[in-house]
């Protein structure tokens, strides 16, 4: 009986054991999903990035990865972050990449990242989030000096967004007649939110907005379109126009220039992308993008894809693997696509890109002179060198002390006001007394933003 019952005991144990180990195993699994968007080609680029590297990291430390990917051929995105969701309830998920917005909901479901080793060299205005955004991007805009020169403003190196705002605005008071199609009155309506600072406002989950700043702005905007502009085309077409023409075009009628129309489409935070596509400054200002809300909403929410860990990971290495991807290796290979700036603040990072040890560009000094003096390359002439140091310098000052509180955040509320704003201007032209009734239309827009924000 004593054999019988020793050998039960040992059968026992031997179970026991083997389900630890079977357990221990899959804790070490770090499973990783992610969604591919039909559009969007640079999040998936960088995503695609960040597996590649994590792929690497795990062979090299002999840790199991386990990586999902899904797209529209599988489920909806809707559908996704449904059984996203689900998965990290039941602790099944160890790690996954979107953009800030669409990880919102589960900031409060997030670890400390303070136990990935590379954590401490991210810029400070980027910790103590539910996520972490695995590159950087600001973008700049030129305009035409010429253009300038005509309505006596002395061009710049550099600008910024208000700068650029102001400027038009002085050229209108001066004559100037812009071309008013979607992309005019867009920045004319931001002009003015920013202007007015409109804002939607969360109070014990409640939101907001201040009525009579909101009717102040959509006046503004009135007055300066029937002021400054021949709009009745235009408010006629708006369906016709923003549907299908939203090319980015700022023309200059009496002048006939073309006064800006590359609609943001370089980076001001590598000198690589410039070189590759070596777009002429000469005869140009820059304008920084620098619109905090703007560019958060409008950029980095759908094009930057941040890292999420959430706190009932059972993995015990995905702080290894999550590691990698704030190395100063994968920075520098983001860095060098052309495609992306860097999050670090490592003095090798900043010395590799081209950077001094208080942020200023000086060049990646990688090639000897005849006196045998480190000297960098050069893609233009003196001038427009010094033009794009200016760009890069001021381009990494903004984005290491933004306010990233728009960035973080569900990436919303910013378009609904704008969106109900210029929805506003274009019904009031169409008919004035549409305005007898914006206190009812506001607090109709007010339950319909707390319904899709709650």
């Amino acid at each position: 009986m004593k054999k019988i019952y020793l050998l039960l005991c040992i059968a026992f144990i031997t179970v026991l054991t083997s389900c630890s180990e079977q357990t221990s195993v899959e804790n070490n699994v770090v499973k990783i999903w992610w969604y591919k968007y039909d559009k969007y080609n640079l999040h998936n680029f960088i995503i695609e990035a960040a597996i590649d590297k994590i792929k690497y990291q795990a062979e090299l430390y002999d840790i199991e990865i386990d990586v999902r990917q899904f797209s529209y051929s599988d489920l909806s995105y809707n559908d996704y972050i449904l059984k996203r969701n689900l998965a990290i309830e039941h602790g099944d998920l160890d790690m996954t990449f979107d953009s800030s917005g669409n990880l919102y909901d589960l900031k409060d479901k997030a670890i400390s990242y303070d136990k990935i080793e590379n954590y401490k060299n991210i810029f400070d205005n980027l910790k103590n989030q539910y996520c972490i955004p695995l590159c950087t991007d600001l973008r700049v805009n030129f305009i035409n000096n010429d253009a300038l020169i005509k309505y006596n403003i002395e061009p710049k190196n550099v600008i910024s967004l208000d700068e650029y705002y102001e400027i038009k605005q002085r050229m209108k008071a001066e004559g100037a007649e812009f071309n008013l199609n979607a992309a005019e009155f867009d920045e004319l309506v931001d002009y003015y939110y920013r202007k007015n600072n409109l804002e939607i406002i969360k109070e014990k989950n409640n939101l907001y907005i201040d009525k009579n700043a909101v009717l102040s702005t959509v006046y503004d905007v009135i007055d300066d379109i029937e002021n400054n502009y021949d709009y009745d085309y235009f408010i006629k077409n708006s369906k016709h126009i923003f549907g299908n023409d939203m090319e980015y075009k700022i023309i200059e009628k009496r002048s006939g220039y073309e006064f800006s129309g590359l609609m943001y489409n370089y980076l001001a935070l590598n000198y690589k992308e410039f070189s590759k596509n070596h777009p002429s400054i000469e005869n140009n200002t820059i304008v920084l993008w620098d619109n905090n809300r703007y560019s958060a909403y409008a950029y980095n929410n759908y094009f930057i894809p941040c890292l999420f860990i959430p706190q009932n990971s059972k993995s015990n290495n995905v702080y290894i693997i999550a590691d990698t991807l704030l190395s100063d290796g994968f920075q520098i290979s983001l860095y060098n696509s052309g495609n992306a700036g860097v999050i670090t603040n490592s003095e090798d990072v900043k010395k590799l890109i081209g950077f001094n040890k208080d942020w200023n560009y000086v060049g990646v000094k990688n090639i000897t002179d005849e006196n045998g003096n480190k000297v960098s390359l050069k893609s233009y002439p003196l001038k427009e060198e010094e033009k794009l140091y200016e760009v890069l310098t001021r381009g990494y000052k903004i984005v290491r002390n933004m306010d990233m509180s728009y960035f973080f955040s569900d990436g919303r509320h910013y378009w609904e006001l704008k969106d109900f704003v210029a929805g506003m201007v274009i019904a009031t032209i169409k008919d004035e007394n549409i305005l007898k009734d914006f206190d009812k239309i506001a607090n109709d827009f007010i339950i319909n933003l707390n319904i899709i924000g709650n």
